[in-house]
C-alpha cells in the first residue's frame, strides 16, 4: 500500500452511528466589529457609477476596493440575481437608496453597492436593467468575494461598514431580506451618528443570532456513504472480463482532505479511480445545501457525477433528466482545466444557483488532483 502515512482502510462495519456531513469550514463569517476584508472589485466603466462612488475617471486601474469608495459608510449587499429573497429585496434597497439620496446631510456620506455571488457582468447588467437598480452591482462569478467574508450560507447578506481611519469596520450583518427600507435607513443614520471611537461598541450591540431551518448538512452513516461512492465507482469503471471486485479505501490528503480510492485489477493491470464527496452551502437564504460525489482518474478526468442532494427553485429535487444533463456536461472534462460557468448553456433549468456551485466546486478540485499526482506516484 502506497503512502501509508495518509491512507487508512475504510471499515464500515464499525460505524453505525449517524454522522453529519456538511460544507467544509472557510474563513469565519464576518461579524460586527470585524475589519471588512480586502476584496477586489472590477472598476466600473459607466461614468455615472464612477461619479456615485467618488472614483476618478483618470484612474485607469482595473480593480477597486471598498477603501476606494468615497464614503463614510458603505452598505454592501451580497446577492444573487436568481435568489427569490434577493429579488424580493430589490424594492426595499431601491427605496433605501432614494431615501438616502433625499437627505442632504447623509447623501454624500453613504454609498450602496451590490456584489453578485456567482453572477457575471452580463447577468447583473440584465438584472439591474429589469429591476431599475440605481446603485452599482459588481460581479463575483467565482465566489471569490463571497468566500472572503466566510460564506454566510446564503443571500441576501447585507453588511453595514463604517470608515474608521484607514479601514472599514463591520457594524452589522443581516442574512435574509431586511424588514423595510425605513429600518435600514434608521440603522444607517444611527451608525453615522456614532463617534468613530465608539464604532466597536455599537457593532457588538448589533450582533444578533439568527434561526435557520434549512437543510445544510447530510446525515448519513459511513455505510451509506460507502454505498454511494461504490455506485459512482461502478459507473466509472468499464465492464471487463477477469476484473477483480473494486476495493475502496478512504485516504486523507494533507491539503485536500478526505477522498476515496477505488482500485481493481483487470488481466493483471491495476486500475484506480478517485471519488470526492462535495458539500456546499447555498447562495440563497431559503435554499438547501448541495451534496454530490464526483469520480475521476489520476489525470483528473471526470468519470462520473452522482448527486446525493441537489435542489432547484422551490427546493424541489433535481429530476432524472436534470441529473443526466449535468452528467453529460461533466463527463470527460478535465479537473485541471478551469471551466467558466455560463448560465445560458451550463445551468440546469430552474437550478442556476446550484449548477453554478457545482461548477465552482469542480474548479476548486484542481489543487486536489495536483496533490494526488504528487503523492500517488
Amino acid at each position: 500500500m502506497k503512502t501509508k502515512y495518509y491512507c487508512s482502510l475504510l471499515i464500515v462495519s464499525l460505524f453505525l452511528a449517524l454522522i453529519p456531513f456538511g460544507p467544509p469550514s472557510l474563513a469565519r463569517v464576518l461579524e460586527p466589529g470585524d475589519t471588512f476584508p480586502l476584496i477586489y472589485l472590477d472598476q466600473p466603466s459607466a461614468p455615472e457609477e464612477q461619479n456615485y462612488l467618488g472614483l476618478s475617471p483618470e484612474d485607469k486601474k482595473q480593480k477597486i476596493t471598498i477603501a476606494d469608495i468615497n464614503a463614510e459608510l458603505v452598505v454592501v449587499e451580497f446577492m444573487n440575481r436568481y435568489c427569490p429573497s434577493c429579488q424580493a429585496q430589490v424594492p426595499i434597497m431601491n427605496r433605501a437608496y432614494a431615501l438616502i439620496e433625499g437627505q442632504p446631510e447623509h447623501k454624500n456620506k453613504v454609498r450602496l453597492i451590490g456584489i453578485g455571488a456567482g453572477n457575471n457582468n452580463e447577468e447583473l447588467k440584465g438584472f439591474r436593467t429589469e429591476q431599475a437598480i440605481p446603485f452599482p452591482l459588481f460581479q463575483d462569478p467565482e465566489f471569490i468575494a463571497y468566500d472572503a467574508i466566510g460564506d454566510p450560507e446564503g443571500t441576501p447578506f447585507t453588511i453595514l461598514v463604517r470608515r474608521v481611519n484607514n479601514r472599514f469596520v463591520v457594524l452589522s450583518t443581516h442574512l435574509g431580506r431586511v424588514s423595510s427600507a425605513e429600518d435600514l435607513v434608521k440603522d444607517i443614520q444611527d451608525a453615522l451618528a456614532v463617534d468613530p471611537q465608539a464604532v466597536h461598541t455599537l457593532a457588538k450591540e448589533k450582533a444578533l443570532p439568527r434561526s435557520d431551518s434549512r437543510v445544510l448538512t447530510l446525515t448519513l452513516t459511513e455505510k451509506e456513504i460507502l454505498q454511494k461512492v461504490r455506485q459512482s465507482m461502478q459507473a466509472s469503471f468499464k465492464p471487463a472480463k477477469n476484473a477483480t471486485s473494486i476495493t475502496i479505501t478512504k485516504i486523507k490528503l494533507p491539503g485536500s482532505g478526505t477522498l476515496f480510492r477505488g482500485a481493481r485489477t483487470v488481466n493483471g493491470k491495476r486500475e484506480i479511480f478517485y471519488a470526492k464527496l462535495i458539500s456546499r452551502n447555498p447562495t440563497c437564504d431559503v435554499c438547501h445545501g448541495i451534496h454530490f460525489i464526483v469520480t475521476f482518474d489520476r489525470k483528473g478526468t471526470i468519470k462520473d457525477f452522482s448527486p446525493i442532494h441537489l435542489t432547484k427553485y422551490g427546493n424541489v429535487n433535481w429530476s432524472a433528466a436534470d441529473i443526466e444533463l449535468m452528467q453529460h456536461k461533466l463527463a470527460g472534462r478535465s479537473l485541471l482545466q478551469h471551466k467558466t460557468f455560463n448560465p445560458k448553456v451550463d445551468a440546469v433549468s430552474m437550478a442556476t444557483m446550484s449548477s453554478a456551485l457545482v461548477f465552482n466546486s469542480l474548479n476548486k478540485l484542481q489543487s486536489t488532483v495536483n496533490e494526488l499526482q504528487r503523492l500517488e506516484k
